[in-house]
């Protein structure tokens, strides 16, 4: 069965749409380097290319290579690949997913689980927030010790990391990860006892919440992080409703069966500038996303006040601008098996972006109410 199924299998195919090139190899579609990229420059339009040294693995050290410099990129380079690992990758039948859940994760690479948080619960990790919001200081910058992103052009806040440990905070919070209706389908997933490995509070205010760029988490993280698999996945608990209006997460269902490789080595401090900015590097070509959205469709993930979605490491997703009246706010916790536990890295992420203290890679045990 064709990966990236376009066309039958059979020989070459050749300037499909007027600008791509299809090469069959061991009976896979590999989607070639498009042809707007041009080979004799060391920047381009579409994407960041550093001349820093990378602290990534690099292309040719893994079964999904990505962050490929420049120099390694050819016409016959393939950036689409055939994803070789499980999706759902527990060996006996789901405890908490049913049969109908299961299927559509596989299928598709995400599932939407109605009303699984308490509206109380909802109330108190809103009021959390706002709390939170008050009283952070005007000038917030993000650093290794500060877990607080802004929005570009402002103070209000982006992204608030780490949550999941902030018990004098909110024991809400830290609940909430633990929570057996969210973990139990997380450990489901990953087919294995889970920890977190990110975990934060996305705030898209009313007017002036910025979107994200299509990516694949796992991208990022295989390539920043040392995740060695694709064993993790994400739950977005929603605090607001969550619709196409206010910048509903959008998805390309399907897209997580194929991986597509990113041009462009890692800046230092990558980090520092892309959870608060545009993300520039690990962003796939402009022409394979349109491809992969022709074929597949885009689809709003909406939802209600105590939704939750999961979906899956490798699923291409981004959002649009909130220019809307009305605010949204999620809490996302990215579970990773305990048998995937990250490679070292020289200067790594810092923890409350990529959880690497041993103490807090250990598998969280359940609880049933928050």
């Amino acid at each position: 069965t064709p990966f990236f199924p376009f066309f039958p299998i059979s020989g070459s195919l050749h300037t499909w749409c007027n600008r791509t090139e299809f090469h069959t190899t061991t009976q896979h579609l590999l989607l070639l380097v498009p042809s707007h990229i041009n080979f004799h420059t060391t920047t381009m339009q579409s994407m960041t290319v550093s001349s820093a040294a990378p602290r990534v693995i690099r292309a040719g050290l893994s079964k999904y290579p990505s962050r490929l410099p420049l120099s390694m990129v050819h016409p016959s380079t393939p950036l689409v690949h055939p994803r070789q690992s499980p999706v759902v990758w527990s060996t006996r039948s789901p405890t908490y997913m049913t049969p109908e859940q299961q299927e559509h994760y596989e299928q598709y690479g995400y599932v939407i689980l109605r009303q699984v948080v308490p509206p109380n619960t909802v109330t108190n990790l809103k009021d959390s927030v706002h709390e939170f919001q008050r009283k952070q200081e005007a000038d917030i910058s993000i650093s290794e010790e500060n877990p607080i992103v802004t929005e570009p052009n402002s103070n209000q806040i982006r992204s608030i990391f780490a949550w999941h440990k902030m018990k004098t905070v909110s024991p809400a919070f830290f609940n909430l990860a633990r929570y057996e209706p969210i973990l139990g389908i997380a450990e489901d997933i990953v087919g294995s006892e889970a920890y977190v490995h990110q975990s934060r509070i996305n705030v898209q205010p009313a007017f002036t919440g910025t979107g994200f760029q299509w990516h694949q988490d796992v991208e990022s993280w295989m390539m920043e992080d040392g995740m060695p698999e694709m064993r993790a996945c994400s739950a977005v608990v929603m605090l607001d409703t969550n619709d196409s209006v206010n910048g509903a997460l959008m998805v390309i269902p399907g897209s997580h069966k194929h991986f597509v490789s990113c041009i462009g080595e890692t800046p230092e401090r990558n980090w520092a500038k892309s959870l608060k900015y545009q993300q520039k590097v690990g962003v796939p070509d402009p022409e394979i996303i349109s491809k992969m959205a022709n074929k597949f469709g885009i689809e709003y993930c909406e939802g209600t006040p105590g939704d939750v979605l999961l979906f899956d490491n490798n699923l291409l997703h981004g959002s649009h601008s909130n220019i809307s009246p009305f605010s949204r706010t999620n809490c996302f916790i990215v579970y990773n098996s305990v048998e995937n536990q990250l490679r070292s890295l020289q200067n790594p992420r810092p923890n409350h972006i990529a959880e690497r203290e041993e103490v807090h890679t250990r598998g969280l045990e359940k609880i049933d109410e928050i």
